[in-house]
């Protein structure tokens, strides 16, 4: 029997996709660095109804907060931005978490037409995650 894999989408598939089927759209913002953000990737995202949830009833992006990839989103091309010596951030963090701190994990729950309804920045187990997503 094979593992339930989480679907991962790219903001641009999501932009499609939400024209035929619109769906709240989850984003989990993380760095190689953050140990927080691995365990969510070990533990939470590898629960059986987690992954459901996410791939029946959401739309789910992960994003690499330090990535220097260009993300091309709302008719924009968001970049990476250095801030000093092998530090910096991707733009499309400030955009979706402008007006609070860069943190990691930073989880953003957003309306079919990209309105961000609701911010987390922490650690989340799979039934708080479960919680977080009723909001």
């Amino acid at each position: 029997m094979n593992a339930q894999i989480l679907k991962k989408y790219r903001f641009d598939e999501v932009e499609q996709l939400v024209g035929q089927d619109a769906r709240p759209i989850v984003i989990f913002f993380y760095t190689d660095w953050c140990a927080y953000c691995k365990m969510m990737q070990r533990t939470t995202f590898r629960d059986k109804e987690i992954i459901n949830l996410l791939n029946t009833s959401y739309y789910f992006i992960e994003i690499n907060g330090e990535d220097k990839a260009a993300v091309f989103h709302l008719q924009k091309t968001f970049k990476y931005v250095p801030s000093g010596i092998n530090t910096g951030s991707h733009e499309i963090v400030n955009y979706y978490l402008k007006g609070l701190p860069k943190a990691y994990p930073s989880l953003v729950i957003l309306d079919a037409k990209f309105n961000k309804k609701t911010v987390r920045q922490s650690y989340l187990n799979s039934s708080d995650f479960r919680r977080f997503l009723s909001h």
